[in-house]
Order: C-alpha cells, then sequence, then structure tokens
C-alpha cells in the first residue's frame, strides 16, 4: 500500500484495491524496493493460462455430469489425492505434479539448462518455451490409472501458462484427443498415459494443441 502511496501521480490514484489489484506502481527503472514494500496475498498468483485449464476441466465434467470441487494452492495436499481421482493442474508452481511424473517417461525439468519438458533417456528430446512476438509453449499430460495416490489421476501442465492451457484444450475436445491416440495400442484407456503438445502463442493467447509425442505402457 505505502509503495503504492509514494508513486501516486495524482492524489488518491491507488486508495481502492480493486485499482491497485489492476494497475502497477508507477515506479521508475532507478526506483528501490524494498523487502518491507511487499505484502503477501495468500490466496493470489494463479497464473492466467492454469486458470483457463481450471475453467475448461470444470465445464467438461459439467456436461459430462460430474461433480467436481477446485482447490486452489495450500487448499489441497497430497493426502487429498488419495480421496478421490483428481485433476492435477500446473507444474512448476505445482510441487505435486514435479513429485508424481518424476522418473516418468515425460518429466519437467527446472536446472541449469532452463525450465523444460524432458524425455527420459540419454537420446531423450527436450522442449523449451520459445518467447517473441509469436511465441511457442509446450504442455504435457499424464493420465496415471493407478497412480502413487492410489487413485485415478490426471495431470495437466506446460512450461509456462499457454501450455497449460493448450493441454487442457487437448483434453476436452473428444476429437483432437481421440486423433492425438489414433496410433497407441488399442488397449490404451486400460493403460498409462502421456502426450507432449505445442502450441502457438500471441498476443499471451495460447492456439490449438499441437500433439507432438505420446507415450503409452
Amino acid at each position: 500500500m505505502e509503495l503504492y502511496k509514494r508513486s501516486a501521480k495524482t492524489p488518491g490514484e491507488f486508495d481502492r484495491e480493486v485499482y491497485r489489484m489492476n494497475h502497477r506502481p508507477n515506479l521508475q527503472p532507478g526506483d528501490k524496493i524494498t523487502w518491507g514494500d511487499m505484502f503477501e496475498y495468500y490466496d493470489f498468483g494463479v497464473g492466467q493460462g492454469d486458470v483457463q485449464a481450471a475453467v475448461r476441466f470444470s465445464s467438461f465434467l459439467d456436461h459430462q455430469g460430474k461433480d467436481s470441487e477446485v482447490r486452489i494452492g495450500s487448499s489441497y495436499s497430497y493426502a487429498d489425492l488419495r480421496n478421490s481421482p483428481a485433476i492435477v493442474i500446473g507444474a512448476f508452481s505445482n510441487a505435486l505434479t514435479i513429485e508424481m511424473t518424476s522418473g516418468l517417461h515425460f518429466s519437467y525439468v527446472d536446472d541449469e539448462k532452463g525450465l523444460r519438458i524432458q524425455e527420459k533417456g540419454a537420446s531423450g528430446r527436450s522442449w523449451f518455451s520459445k518467447h517473441g512476438p509469436i511465441g511457442e509453449d509446450y504442455g504435457l499430460v499424464t493420465r496415471l490409472l493407478d497412480s502413487n495416490t492410489g487413485q485415478f489421476v490426471v495431470l495437466v501442465a506446460g512450461i509456462e501458462s499457454s501450455g497449460s492451457d493448450a493441454a487442457a484444450d487437448l483434453i476436452v475436445n473428444p476429437d483432437g484427443l481421440a486423433k492425438a491416440l489414433q496410433d497407441a495400442p488399442k488397449d490404451w484407456p486400460q493403460k498409462n498415459v502421456q502426450i507432449v503438445v505445442s502450441t502457438t502463442v500471441k498476443d499471451y493467447t495460447a492456439g490449438p494443441a499441437k500433439v507432438i509425442a505420446v507415450y503409452v505402457w
């Protein structure tokens, strides 16, 4: 609040919280910020693509006649995943996704090379997001029939939020999902599945998902 007040160009500019939540403070490149200028909002910070993915799944499940409950951030735990099937959204912002995909054929990696989706093995492929006027992002869908939680779970996430949105779009689109699995073993519904997708990003909006890799076991 004090940071906003100090940077106000007109009296009362940042008095209303709704305005502060939707506008940046008027800071200059040389202005200094101290830790005391920060204020933690425990229930904020969900990425746009993750929200869009959650909305897609909620609408999809509703049309299927399935009840669902949305949990955000610390409002759910590993123990909750043991109680019912779940769709988990987000990777680098979600430690559960990182843990549950670790060691699988495709996983999320964060090291000196950068954030990426990595294929297992010495010759495994790597996918990195690309920025620019027309960028590119990648997402990973993982379906585990019997995960280490003891429940059916679907994990959906991108390297960035646009990848999450694209991955979710693939799942809720029956035609797209069927096309993605057209060359998969006929008994894939009884197996675990991972699908890597790419998407073109323009004006921070993800385009249609394009399937680039599928693994069934």
